[in-house]
């Protein structure tokens, strides 16, 4: 498994992290709030909205970026893949067997 470039953390994400990013910018700017008071609202650090809108992710928690897309009224989702569609076939499979 330590070979798996996901599991080492090498995966190249960069593309969603940097769009996800933009899409938290876009948000801010709509509402007319500078990184400075979505942090107040959001009760985060300014630097932690800065590193969550330039796509920086591995040193931004799970809970502060819930919060950031809380205050802008967004909802934050994970999602999971894995090798195409082969994980929704996985987890139809098990269901199947309920």
């Amino acid at each position: 498994m330590a070979d798996n470039p996901a599991i080492r953390g090498d995966a190249d994400d960069s593309v969603v992290s940097k769009a996800d990013g933009e899409r938290f910018r876009v948000l801010r700017r709509r509402m007319g709030l500078t990184q400075e008071e979505l942090a107040g609202l959001a009760g985060v650090s300014r630097r932690m909205v800065q590193r969550i809108e330039d796509g920086r992710w591995d040193t931004v928690s799970h809970g502060a970026t819930r919060r950031v897309a809380d205050a802008l009224g967004a909802r934050l989702r994970i999602v999971i893949t894995w090798q195409g569609e082969l994980l929704d076939r996985l987890v139809d499979a098990g269901h199947a067997e309920l």
